[in-house]
């Protein structure tokens, strides 16, 4: 009893610093708002430690796109980046960073140093720096292009991380839109997926995990009938697979390649922790700039779709004719664009909007103190992105 009770107050003894660091930082994205985050923390009077790493119980029921817990660990990039934009407007600089790497990113995890800037004390010496801030909007954007200058800021933001690449693509290229009709079509024909995509939508008003039926920039016609398959799924499954599946599967693609200014992919060179948490903190760093610029942010992460064949090709996820379509789209998005669906990849399109989107709700997190963890780290120390 005494070493339950022990456990409990090493879980909550955070500092209102702390509190209200991880708090801000639970607005960071991850895939369905699923916030697979387990966090550990320690507190000095002039530095600050995390260990960020997957929730054990999320790992007992991981989305189906989760592949390999790919998508967990691009959520942990994006924790990481808002813990830094946070830790900026305090006056704490990121200056170590540790990638414990144990060749599974179930059981992997990532540490940040943050120590105190003693020359950013007055007005003058502060960053011009806002809180990090990002929403999705699904509903169709103007077609006006976007401004070369800020193009080419997106493109050298991304150019600072050696393990990722990112891709501007051909909204009107045939193939792209085929590969990516392809791929939005399994996810709406195979049964693991469609579960696993209605499990990701919410239609409480209160429920803290999922996105909102109402923020999906469905009508309200289409609302009630995606309500309609979440409730009635086996029904669903098979409505969808006679035919009905077409009608969506278009508008989405459609919404997204060309009710847009520009479409982007972002590409990891490989499966490393590094590779996926940089992934991650890329994609989050381009969307809240983008954010910032007042225009609207759509992810698109079929290309998960894609990688559950590739990376566990034997699971059976996969009957003959989704598999065909994956293959196909993977060969047509190499050609086209020189995207590779065989390693973790994640899309967006950007646009002006003049529909406003409410925030996505979001669960409390509290996190873990655990002593020792500042001294973890060994110098030299870094300078933050």
């Amino acid at each position: 009893m005494a070493k339950e009770l022990s456990l409990h107050l090493k879980e909550i003894v955070m500092s209102e610093r702390i509190a209200s660091w991880i708090t801000k930082a639970s607005r960071a994205a991850s895939g369905g708002n699923a916030q697979p985050w387990d966090i550990q923390f320690e507190e000095s009077d002039s530095q600050i430690a995390f260990r960020i790493s997957i929730d054990k119980q999320y790992q007992k029921d991981p989305s189906i796109m989760d592949v390999a817990g790919v998508a967990s660990a691009l959520s942990i990039g994006c924790f990481g980046r808002y813990l830094v934009g946070i830790a900026l407007l305090e006056n704490f600089d990121l200056v170590n960073k540790k990638f414990n790497d144990r060749n599974d990113l179930w059981a992997s995890s990532v540490e940040l140093l943050f120590e105190k800037n003693e020359n950013s004390n007055s007005e003058k010496n502060k960053p011009n720096i806002q809180e990090p801030f990002h929403q999705t909007n699904r509903y169709p954007y103007k077609k006006i292009p976007l401004d070369k200058l800020f193009e080419k800021q997106l493109e050298e933001k991304a150019a600072r991380y050696s393990t990722i690449k990112l891709l501007r693509i051909d909204k009107e290229d045939q193939n792209f839109k085929q590969a990516l009709n392809n791929l939005e079509t399994v996810r709406w024909i195979n049964y693991q997926f469609l579960e696993s995509l209605f499990k990701e939508i919410t239609t409480s008003d209160t429920q803290q995990l999922g996105i909102p039926v109402a923020q999906l920039g469905v009508s309200f016609l289409e609302e009630n009938f995606i309500k309609f398959l979440k409730n009635n799924l086996e029904l669903g499954f098979s409505m969808l697979n006679f035919g009905l599946h077409k009608a969506t599967v278009q508008k989405n693609t459609e919404n997204f390649l060309k009710n847009c200014s520009q479409v982007y992919f972002l590409q990891a060179a490989d499966f490393s922790l590094q590779a996926c948490f940089d992934l991650g903190y890329c994609f989050q760093d381009l969307w809240i700039e983008v954010n910032s610029q007042k225009l609207s942010f759509q992810p698109n992460g079929n290309g998960f779709v894609a990688l559950a064949h590739w990376h566990t090709p034997n699971n059976k996820i996969f009957n003959q004719k989704e598999i065909r379509m994956i293959e196909d789209s993977t060969q047509l998005l190499n050609q086209s664009s020189g995207l590779n669906l065989k390693v973790p990849v994640i899309g967006f399109r950007i646009g002006y909007s003049n529909k406003a989107i409410p925030l996505s709700p979001r669960r409390p997190l509290k996190g873990r103190l655990e002593a020792g963890l500042i001294n973890s780290f060994s110098p030299p120390k870094m300078k933050s992105n």
